[in-house]
């Protein structure tokens, strides 16, 4: 890999100015674009070919993790490939919103499946929901500072996902983020949860969103490193939807109840009764955990390193 990032690197052979300014999130040259000569610019700068000032230190930093490394570059690809929009936070928000087809699926982990799997996974019933839009990536940490103003995160990066937050905290950001941009954002239910991470509408049988190669699609304990990572890094499901296992537990607006028995076969979500659900593993847990299907729960006021959301809305958004 490090002979092979020498080699790109002097094909592309662009030169880089120590102590240019940044304009936007990945424009490491600071000429006000993001292309191939700031992914050439980090590559120099993680082998170090070049003396570097503090800014262009800091500005080849684009996930924040306090590091230069083959993570930064990745992500400069994906700004330049339009995977990530540098830019307001808000408008990128919008324009992060995937949409989701309506449809009807079968809930839950069937027997035989999953030898691990809990009792509250099942039985295994069908579900109807309307189209709805769910962002393509967890709440990142800038987004989360330019809404409350704060930052409780234990792993720190603008584009790491935000974690150290509590149900309640998820409902607070949920509120002043309508109030900040108009717009309904909400957390999903946790049958869009499950049906966003299966594939919507084409439901694939893989056992985690994305694939059945758990290290292609999600950080985990097996290649974490333990800790959280910025978001959008690994290989996407059918949807474009990144992260939807592993990285960081997600809340949803459900909570909990020890069968899916009791639910009805539409998209309402269960106001009361037991502890709100999380889904989709993180960095901190095993594979098992990462499972389309898996659900777990906490208390309310819960918060870990592990503990993250991700944003829904009605298809009108």
């Amino acid at each position: 890999m490090r002979k092979l990032l020498f080699i790109c690197a002097a094909m592309l052979g662009v030169a880089v100015a120590a102590g240019s300014a940044t304009v936007v999130t990945g424009d490491v040259t600071g000429d006000g674009q993001v292309d191939i000569a700031d992914v050439n610019a980090v590559i120099n700068v993680m082998l170090g070919k070049i003396d570097t000032s503090d800014e262009l230190q800091a500005a080849s930093d684009v996930t924040g993790d306090g590091q230069v490394d083959i993570a930064d570059v990745n992500a400069v690809i994906n700004i330049m490939l339009g995977k990530v929009q540098p830019g307001d936070v808000f408008t990128r928000l919008e324009a992060d919103m995937v949409t989701v087809e309506g449809g009807t699926f079968d809930m839950g982990t069937a027997d035989g499946v999953a030898p691990y799997s809990h009792a509250w996974e099942r039985p295994v019933h069908s579900v109807t929901l309307p189209a709805f839009k769910v962002c393509r990536y967890e709440v990142t940490q800038d987004l989360w500072q330019a809404v409350m103003s704060s930052n409780p995160s234990a792993f720190e990066g603008e584009r790491r996902p935000v974690e150290m937050v509590s149900w309640a905290d998820a409902q607070a950001f949920v509120q002043k983020l309508v109030e900040k941009t108009g717009k309904p954002y909400r957390l999903l239910t946790e049958a869009e949860w499950e049906y966003a991470a299966r594939g919507g509408l084409h439901q694939s049988t893989a056992l985690y969103a994305g694939g059945d190669d758990l290290t292609q699609v999600a950080w985990t304990a097996a290649n974490a490193g333990g800790e959280t990572h910025a978001v959008g890094l690994l290989q996407p499901n059918a949807l474009g939807l990144y992260d939807m296992s592993g990285n960081v537990l997600e809340w949803v607006q459900d909570t909990h109840a020890d069968t899916y028995a009791v639910w009805p076969a539409a998209n309402v979500w269960q106001a009361e009764g037991g502890d709100p659900v999380v889904r989709g593993g993180s960095w901190r847990w095993g594979g098992n955990y990462c499972r389309n299907t898996w659900r777990g729960y906490f208390p309310a006021a819960t918060t870990n390193s592990y503990l993250g959301l991700r944003l829904a809305c009605d298809i009108n958004l």
